[in-house]
């Protein structure tokens, strides 16, 4: 694949730099003049300062900096003999050179080999999964969800993965896809309350309100602090017209987000159902003091004091 206009840049001064440390390994092969040693330790220091300055780059930076680790090998050798040797003052044979090109591209190799089998895989789909993310803040969703499609590529079942691939399925209104990767995603990860909420409203979608609260009650369960996820299970308990279960949940909502003024509106409509005017009126204005939006035709109904079955 050619490199992107993004990467040419680097590409190309990591390739300088290359070539400046083979051509001083060479000369220092031949004959360690101070031409060679000048062309060696400039190349040296143009390769560090290339490393930090394209920082996001520093894994395809790091062969170049194999020539001069090589290099450094034989004489690092020769000054960690306990006695003189005449072999200190020798010149450095190309043999030894390679010799130590070799011992620090094992080097290399053996950092990049991973500790645990398919950690590699893990941690190439982890680096996708937080690309794709980066896409999504910025509203590039087409990208986005290329990028979680290459990490399911890279790790078949990554729960991230899927997950947020099956949120932005749901907003482009493909719910059969978006229920397989949610799906995939809880049982990759049961324990991820998110994909339990996104799972439920997934099945919203399809018309099935008691599996739907059946996730709701999950994430709920998986993270009893969170209201936004008692909000989803009791929005789901009033579309069952479950007011009487639906109540229990808006009053810990109350005592956890005091100033939400969508739970003091959902709970005024909750009360307003069960036939407790007097406290959804006082629900309803304490929604509307925060600001929040309000029915008019439940401000009405309220105001009117008559309670149909429903509003």
């Amino acid at each position: 694949m050619p490199a992107t206009p993004v990467l040419r840049l680097p590409l190309i001064s990591f390739g300088l730099v290359f070539a400046l440390g083979l051509a001083g390994v060479i000369l220092l092969a031949r004959e360690p003049t101070g031409l060679s040693l000048a062309v060696f330790f400039f190349g040296y220091a143009a390769s560090v300062i290339i490393f930090f300055v394209f920082a996001r780059y520093r894994i395809p930076a790091l062969p170049a900096l194999l020539p001069f680790a090589g290099a450094m090998v034989p004489w690092l050798a020769d000054s960690a003999l306990t006695r003189p040797s005449p072999r200190a003052t020798r010149r450095t044979g190309a043999g030894r050179l390679v010799g130590g090109l070799a011992l620090a591209l094992a080097a290399y190799a053996a950092t990049l080999y991973p500790v645990h089998a398919g950690q590699g895989q893990a941690d190439t789909a982890m680096s996708l999964v937080n690309l794709g993310a980066a896409y999504s803040r910025e509203g590039d969703t087409t990208r986005a969800v290329e990028t979680y499609e290459e990490a399911l590529a890279a790790q078949p079942g990554f729960a991230i993965a899927s997950r947020n691939l099956g949120l932005i399925m749901l907003a482009r209104d493909s719910t059969d896809r978006a229920f397989r990767l949610l799906s995939d995603a809880e049982r990759a990860d049961p324990a991820d309350p998110y994909t339990h909420v996104y799972l439920g409203e997934a099945w919203q979608r399809r018309r099935l309100l008691d599996s739907a609260l059946a996730e709701f009650r999950k994430a709920v369960v998986l993270a009893p602090g969170r209201v936004e996820f008692r909000l989803e299970m009791a929005n789901a308990l009033l579309r069952l017209n479950d007011c009487p279960r639906a109540l229990a949940q808006y009053d810990t909502m109350v005592q956890l987000a005091p100033d939400n003024p969508a739970v003091r509106h959902n709970y005024a409509v909750c009360l307003y159902d069960v036939g407790r005017l007097d406290e959804a009126r006082l629900q309803l204005e304490a929604a509307r003091r925060l600001g929040g939006q309000i029915n008019p035709r439940l401000d009405s109904l309220l105001n009117a004091g008559r309670n149909p079955a429903r509003y």
